[in-house]
């Protein structure tokens, strides 16, 4: 697990590294939006890939679908969504900050060692940003939020500002109501509103109401209509005192508008795979039997309340959900399967620290007594949770939703989703058509990121790398970083350095480097700076293998000078080839670079241990595909 600590350390290098930038950089951002840039791209299509692969690919028993993003009202409306698919939101008070009711703490009431007594201290300005422990307090803002306290929230209320902390005395706190003691004793205390929750960060229990709900989804107009733009000619014209335009649409004409156009992006995968399960059935080429998954990778999109922890959660993610349809008596036996399934698999990709992966676990009572945490719909529901540096946090859900999503849409829609005797295996005479129940087994894209991330980020201290300080005593030297990205994921699967930049080495390199590419590898080749210097950088991106080219190839390619190197061949000190007279256009496909000896040796060296080996040439593919899951081509390098 990445300390609390390190966790901005992880996200700064991220950024410099090209890993995750924050969305529209020009603009002063967009709250909650990022951009994964060009290694984090990589390593986000490799975890998506591997799941692909072990959950379609690698099984017989699994459908791939792509369905769309814009999703019908109706849908959404039989699923429960458009009445149901709200979080519970509160408003600060003094912050005008919004959040999630049932994430927040009770207000903390702490004791004062200088005071001996119990007090509520806020602190303006902390909590603040994505890294855990936000930022300091502010005191400027903190003497603005006092005033306030005492001029609306608790006129009458003793409150002192020390530094940027604001401390209240509470007399009683209890659901309901807060009682604060008085500025003067001739007052009596004062009793202000208390939702049970204060603001994260900042512990400031004032708020602008009680939790209401907030509908988390993004709705949009299909068609050649603009209700919105209907809408604020029609409020110009009312702000002016004027009647709306002759021919403009009265607000009656607007809602119908509104009504038929609407649309939304779709709030999760699933719904797109309920709607398509009797076409996949019916459909001649998939020739499915019960029991079987439909499964998909895509955007999906939820206005959350408050976005948090860099790219945890987010208004736009992609999701990775299986949808695996079963006979009803089968799915508590499925359920299992799939958790277990699942679980496995994290403690796979997350090997670094298996123990930071748990399953918390809820279980429908007999008699169908709902359980805390679990969805109305659901049978059961085990969440696979991941140690960030906040805490313990979800990483997948496994769900078993019963019949509820096939029966509601089958009642709303009127069309009968029961299986028939051609998709169930082994359909005796006695055979009654039935709806399938569903387990459900879904993870967030981003959030699978991060925790691979935070997995493998690690700072080591090289021996003999401290620097002489002040006086003659040895300064503590900096850590570097190691990110142990799993093989199969690491966005660079090999780099291969020339030891030194002299033609010979460079363009023997830039052969296997074309060598490995062949294979279905992705490969750099750099040359910019020391060896050891390269070494660092590629273990800071998580790069598992590097091979290093020296004079011993050479010898061991038979001593071959091969052709005298081309202007771009060496390259700039940043590693970039230079066109030049001859050298290849950019865009242009790479050329070809000869070929080394079978015999041909080159050092590897593996990230985690820092050993290095000498290898043969002939060898590479398949010690650097190792452990990566990928199909290397192996007809294409013989």
């Amino acid at each position: 697990m990445t300390s609390p600590a390190a966790f901005p350390r992880l996200l700064s290098h991220l950024k410099s590294r090209g890993f995750l930038f924050p969305s529209a950089p020009l603009y002063n951002g967009l709250a909650g939006v990022y951009d994964f840039g060009p290694l984090g791209t990589l390593l986000k299509n490799n975890i998506r890939d591997r799941w692909w692969r072990d959950l379609v690919v690698s099984r017989p028993d699994v459908q791939p679908l792509d369905s769309a993003i814009l999703t019908h009202r109706s849908t959404l409306r039989a699923s429960g969504h458009l009445d149901n698919f709200t979080d519970p939101m509160c408003e600060a008070a003094l912050s005008g900050a919004r959040f999630r009711s049932d994430k927040s703490a009770p207000v903390a009431v702490t004791r004062c060692e200088r005071t001996a007594r119990d007090v509520i201290e806020i602190r303006p300005g902390a909590g603040d940003g994505d890294a855990p422990g936000g930022r300091a307090p502010d005191s400027r803002l903190a003497a603005a939020w006092a005033e306030q306290i005492r001029q609306q929230l608790a006129p009458g209320a003793r409150v002192d500002v020390r530094g940027g902390t604001i401390t209240l005395y509470p007399v009683t706190v209890a659901d309901g109501h807060l009682v604060l003691e008085a500025a003067t004793e001739a007052e009596s205390a004062i009793k202000v509103p208390y939702f049970g929750v204060a603001e994260p960060g900042t512990n400031s229990p004032f708020l602008r109401g009680a939790p209401r709900p907030f509908n988390l989804m993004f709705r949009t107009s299909l068609g050649a209509v603009d209700p919105l733009g209907e809408v604020q000619t029609l409020l110009g014209a009312l702000d002016r005192g004027a009647s709306p335009p002759a021919g403009s649409s009265t607000a009656g004409d607007i809602l119908r508008t509104l009504d038929q156009s609407t649309v939304y992006l779709r709030p999760e995968t699933a719904q797109g795979i309920f709607q398509q399960f009797p076409n996949v059935c019916a459909s001649q080429g998939a020739g499915v039997k019960l029991p079987f998954g439909i499964a998909q990778v895509g955007k999906a999109f939820r206005n959350e309340i408050r976005t948090e922890q860099s790219i945890f959660r987010t208004a736009e993610f992609e999701q990775l959900e299986m949808e695996w349809f079963c006979h009803p008596a089968d799915g508590p036996a499925w359920y299992r399967y799939w958790r277990d399934e699942r679980t496995a698999w994290w403690r796979r990709l997350l090997a670094n620290r298996p123990e930071d992966i748990r399953v918390n676990e809820a279980l429908r009572e007999a008699g169908g007594a709902e359980a805390a945490g679990l969805a109305h719909y659901a049978q059961a529901c085990a969440d696979i949770e991941y140690r960030f540096p906040w805490g313990w946090d979800e990483l997948e859900g496994v769900a078993d939703r019963g019949t509820f999503d096939l029966d509601s849409h089958q009642a709303a829609s009127g069309q009968d989703l029961a299986v028939t005797p051609h998709v169930v295996s082994h359909a005796g005479p006695d055979f009654q058509p039935f709806v399938p129940r569903v387990i459900e087994p879904s993870a967030g894209l981003s959030r699978a990121v991060l925790a691979v991330l935070c997995d493998a980020y690690t700072e080591v201290v090289d021996p003999g790398t401290g620097a002489e300080g002040s006086g003659g005593k040895a300064r503590r030297p900096d850590p570097r970083v190691v990110l142990r990205l799993h093989p199969s994921v690491a966005p660079i699967k090999a780099a291969v350095l020339p030891v030194v930049r002299r033609p010979e080495l460079v363009r023997r390199a830039r052969a296997i480097a074309a060598h490995l590419r062949r294979a279905g590898l992705l490969v750099q080749v750099d040359v910019a700076r020391s060896i050891g210097r390269r070494y660092v950088r590629q273990d800071a991106i998580g790069t598992p293998w590097c091979i290093t080219i020296d004079r011993e190839t050479v010898e061991s390619d038979g001593g071959r000078e091969w052709p005298g190197a081309r202007p771009g061949d060496l390259g700039t000190e940043e590693g970039v080839p230079i066109p030049g007279p001859g050298a290849p256009s950019p865009g242009l496909p790479e050329p070809d670079w000869g070929a080394l000896q079978p015999g041909a040796t080159v050092t590897l060296r593996n990230r985690d241990t820092g050993e290095q080996t000498r290898v043969a040439v002939r060898d590479l593919v398949s010690l650097v595909a190792r452990g990566t899951g990928i199909p290397v081509y192996l007809d294409e390098v013989d």
